[in-house]
C-alpha cells in the first residue's frame, strides 16, 4: 500500500543521505546535490510503482525539508 511505499522511501532517503555524508556536508553544495539526486531516484521509482506523479515544486520542497531535518540531527 501507499503508506508502506512512503515509509520505504523515507528510509531510503535517510540511507542515501547517510551514505553520502562527509565532514561539513551541509556546507558542500556538491554533496547536497548528490543527496538530492539520490532521493530523486528513489522518488522516481516510487512514482513508477504507484503511477502517482509528484510535482517538481513539491519534490524540491520535500528534499529541502529532508536535508533540513538531517542537518538538525547532526547538530
Amino acid at each position: 500500500n501507499l503508506a508502506d511505499r512512503l515509509t520505504t522511501a523515507a528510509v531510503a532517503f535517510d540511507d542515501a543521505i547517510n551514505a553520502l555524508k562527509i565532514r561539513d556536508w551541509h556546507n558542500n553544495q556538491g554533496v547536497r546535490n548528490r543527496m538530492i539526486d539520490a532521493m530523486d531516484d528513489h522518488l522516481y521509482a516510487l512514482e513508477k510503482e504507484t503511477g502517482v506523479r509528484i510535482l517538481h515544486s513539491v519534490r524540491d520542497d520535500l528534499f529541502e525539508k529532508v536535508l533540513s531535518v538531517a542537518r538538525h540531527r547532526d547538530a
